[in-house]
């Protein structure tokens, strides 16, 4: 390893010059810069992460393989995360795919995962993101998929409760901004949301969450998460866990959501996906309210063709 290291960094040295493209990592290796100049042309083998892990800068400043886009960022210190935020101020700006670290206090760990940054101000780290059909049927995961996370992270994923639950809690990431989008047709609408003091709890609650206030931020967005006349925490359901004191199974019939005790949700981020071309009410498609829906400022709900939900600092 210390061969490689003094291989690396004589080359660096030997092929860096003013005209050289730049590639741009959270970080390296301790003994290397965060920005590392490269003569154009070359592609060089550079120590990532922890040490172990390999990436080629390429000539027009991107990581290679694409499975490999950014390399992994050194790992925090104790009780500290590192998410779409810090990537942010660190001058990361292009939207894609990053690996983060959440801090477990519980477990005195850190968790590592993968999540897709868009780095608008402020950056979001999502923890939900819904574009296409593709991958897995949302509705018909069960309670284990939900709280781990699943999906793939470059398109269609959910994080998974855990980890939304470190977001908010130990990494203090707790505005939520939602994105709504459902054209086509003379029903089409669009907007975003902030939640704000959005938190989900722990396990022992079933990841129960809650926010202090919302504000739609454009468009036609309205707060279809608690549009039922939430008074409190709202629990998370799956068709094999429903939520403690709901007797009718909404998880179970429509699909996986947050509940209180009192009614289904106007909301369904996790339905599935059925959006063919044309903004439709939720009832229009057979079986009703089974779809990805969201209301509109009037009440009426409609199966959408996308959706985002992330998080960030306050």
């Amino acid at each position: 390893m210390a061969f490689l290291y003094l291989a690396l960094l004589s080359t660096l040295a030997a092929t860096a010059t003013a005209s050289n493209v730049t590639c741009s990592g959270q970080a390296f290796h301790e003994s290397m810069e965060e920005s590392v100049l490269f003569e154009p042309g070359s592609i060089i083998k550079v120590v990532c992460g922890a040490g172990e892990d390999r990436s080629l800068c390429q000539l027009d400043g991107t990581w290679a393989p694409p499975a490999k886009t950014h390399c992994a960022p050194v790992e925090p210190e104790v009780g500290q995360c590192y998410t779409c935020s810090d990537y942010a101020a660190a001058g990361e700006s292009t939207d894609g795919v990053f690996p983060i670290y959440l801090w477990d206090s519980e477990a005195n760990e850190h968790v590592s995962a993968e999540a897709y940054c868009k780095f608008q101000e402020p950056a979001q780290t999502l923890f939900l993101r819904r574009v296409s059909g593709a991958g897995v049927d949302f509705r018909v995961q069960n309670w284990a998929a939900y709280e781990a996370g699943f999906g793939d992270v470059n398109e269609n994923y959910f994080i998974g409760l855990r980890n939304l639950h470190l977001l908010t809690g130990s990494c203090g990431l707790t505005e939520s901004k939602w994105r709504v989008d459902c054209p086509g047709g003379p029903n089409a609408f669009n907007g975003s949301g902030t939640y704000s003091g959005f938190t989900v709890k722990d396990a022992s609650t079933q990841y129960a969450v809650d926010w202090t206030s919302f504000n739609s931020d454009s468009g036609s967005m309205a707060d279809s998460l608690g549009s039922n006349s939430k008074v409190g925490d709202m629990a998370f359901g799956t068709a094999d866990r429903n939520v403690p004191g709901f007797t009718y199974p909404c998880p179970g019939t429509y699909g996986p959501m947050w509940l209180e005790s009192t009614n289904c949700n106007n909301a369904m981020p996790f339905g599935t996906y059925r959006h063919n071309g044309e903004c439709v009410v939720a009832t229009a498609r057979s079986p009703a309210y089974q779809g990805m829906y969201w209301g509109n400022p009037t009440g009426l709900r409609y199966d959408l063709k996308e959706l985002e939900a992330g998080v960030t600092k306050p």
